[in-house]
């Protein structure tokens, strides 16, 4: 009676004997072989043991396929990140097309195609091809586990394999990772990796489930630029075209009648490098540079253009938190990739690093005048930002943007907000903005800056007091003196129209502010009649 030793040992036997040179389809039916014991004549203790490894790795593989990802279409994100891994040929754009009936899913990406690394990845629920690489999610190996929410038999043709797994077979307890081979499709020969994802018979594709594929799916990819949809009902195609920091993203429907529109997005993007080499991170070991991109909507004009729901993304969307623009992180995320591990020092710190890499996108709002004048409509409301790991940033980006110059002021100039003067337009009017470096230390910012209600004053720009007014009686009677008389009277009619009247009348009381003749200023107080 055999033994699991013995058994282990006939396995290690067959894999001597494979030769390194196989063809795809001896590689396929090695993986069958030497992976999962399929052939192999196991006895006694050796088949109880396998039987048992059989069980449990199959009720893993039913709980990471159907219960990770509570969205039926979070498949079609991975799809996409996989696409975005895979390696080109020079000069190709990257594509990918998907091609939907109620039947089946068909996606093409014109990669190089299969290797026999990236086979075994998906005969696996632990392990991966792009483990600890930065701008990759295949952390566990089980992204492309996730189409079985949809699909029984997932097929995969590329360069030269062709093969399925199969989780209808109730004699197959690991039909989730272990490959049949297939025959080739006629449309799948055409080079790069076709995957088929034929639906259940009880459960036909709607039209909607390619909803989830967003345009701005691509503003965070590294190589894919071009993402293509076929129904019955039309198509639709996004591409995304870079020009230093601006990415336009165009969007081409054509509704199957011949009818054909377009629709054209604009976002400045920005990249703030991290130094994480302080950090340890196992999910990123060796890996010391992260950055952040924030990707900020204009209009048609090159205004900012603020958009409720924008989602924060760890190369795919995480969710939405209620920012007013898209922020791309290498989160580390928990296994539904619906949610990010809070507790992680890497996070944390990518995470408090937003507002920085907020402040250091001013420069990029300063080269456009259109987001120059109206950036500052992104930032975040006190109310806007509600959940609890996200909340912090805030404050944090309000605190950053206080160090630097980031208002525009009279005058062509940037100031810090502590060097910005807020005053009425009645105010503004009477004291020029070289007035109001003179005598106040400040300036006033542009008339037409475009900014939410409040935001000026939670930047902490200063708004001028009864007192600092009072002092020009103080120590700016002369200048106050050489003021023609109309300018006195427009001044004077100013502060009794004040909504601090009777604030000004107690101080002026005891100030020499009293027009007399020979030029000069008396105080009320003293020189009141009858004293």
């Amino acid at each position: 009676m055999g033994t699991a030793s013995e058994a282990i040992k006939e396995v290690m036997t067959m894999a001597k004997n494979v030769e390194a040179s196989a063809s795809p389809r001896e590689i396929i039916e090695k993986i069958r072989r030497i992976e999962f014991g399929i052939g192999a004549d196991l006895q006694g203790d050796g088949e109880v043991v396998v039987e048992a490894l059989v069980r449990k790795y199959r009720s893993l593989l039913e709980t990471v396929a159907q219960d990770l990802n509570s969205k039926e279409s979070h498949f079609l994100l991975e799809l996409v990140q996989n696409a975005d891994d895979n390696e080109y040929a020079e000069g190709v754009a990257p594509t990918l097309a998907f091609r939907l009936t109620p039947e089946e899913l068909v996606a093409f990406n014109n990669e190089l195609g299969f290797s026999e690394k990236n086979v075994r990845a998906l005969c696996s629920a632990g392990e991966s091809s792009k483990k600890n690489k930065v701008g990759y999610i295949g952390e566990k190996g089980i992204g492309f586990k996730s189409v079985f929410k949809v699909t029984d038999s997932p097929e995969i043709h590329s360069n030269g394999y062709h093969f399925k797994f199969d989780i209808t077979n109730p004699e197959d307890a690991l039909g989730y990772v272990v490959p049949h081979w297939v025959p080739d499709r006629a449309d799948a020969n055409q080079g790069g990796t076709t995957v088929v994802l034929p639906a259940r018979p009880d459960h036909l594709f709607p039209p909607t489930l390619l909803n989830d594929i967003s345009p701005t799916l691509l503003l965070f990819l590294a190589k894919l630029r071009d993402v293509q949809i076929e129904r019955s009902s039309g198509s639709s195609r996004f591409t995304r075209d870079d020009v230093d920091s601006v990415s336009t993203l165009t969007v081409t429907t054509n509704t199957g009648d011949g009818h054909e529109s377009s629709e054209v997005r604009t976002y400045l993007r920005t990249r703030f490098g991290l130094d994480m080499s302080k950090i340890v991170e196992p999910k990123r070991e060796n890996v010391t540079q992260a950055e952040i991109v924030l990707a900020f909507p204009m209009d048609e004009d090159g205004a900012a253009q603020p958009a409720e729901g924008c989602q924060t993304y760890a190369f795919l969307p995480i969710r939405e938190f209620g920012f007013k623009f898209y922020i791309q992180a290498d989160f580390v995320l928990i296994s539904s990739r619906e949610g990010i591990h809070e507790e992680l020092p890497w996070n944390v710190r990518q995470r408090d690093e937003i507002s920085r890499a907020f402040s250091a996108a001013v420069k990029g709002f300063k080269a456009h005048p259109g987001l120059a004048k109206t950036f500052l409509r992104f930032l975040p409301g006190d109310r806007d930002v509600v959940d609890p790991f996200f909340a912090p940033v805030v404050e944090q980006t309000i605190r950053a943007l206080k160090g630097i110059p980031c208002i525009p002021v009279e005058g062509g100039e940037w100031r810090k907000p502590g060097e910005v003067l807020l005053v009425s337009g009645a105010f503004r009017k009477l004291f020029t903005s070289a007035d109001a470096a003179a005598l106040f230390g400040g300036a006033y910012p542009l008339p037409e800056i475009a900014i939410p209600d409040g935001g000026l004053a939670r930047l902490s720009c200063r708004s001028l007091s009864v007192k600092d007014v009072l002092g020009l009686f103080k120590t700016r009677g002369e200048w106050l003196v050489a003021k023609d008389l109309e300018w006195k009277v427009r001044f004077y009619e100013y502060l009794a129209k004040s909504g601090s009247r009777q604030a000004y009348l107690a101080g002026m009381l005891k100030l020499p502010c009293v027009p007399v003749s020979g030029g000069g200023m008396a105080n009320p107080e003293v020189n009141r009649p009858g004293f």
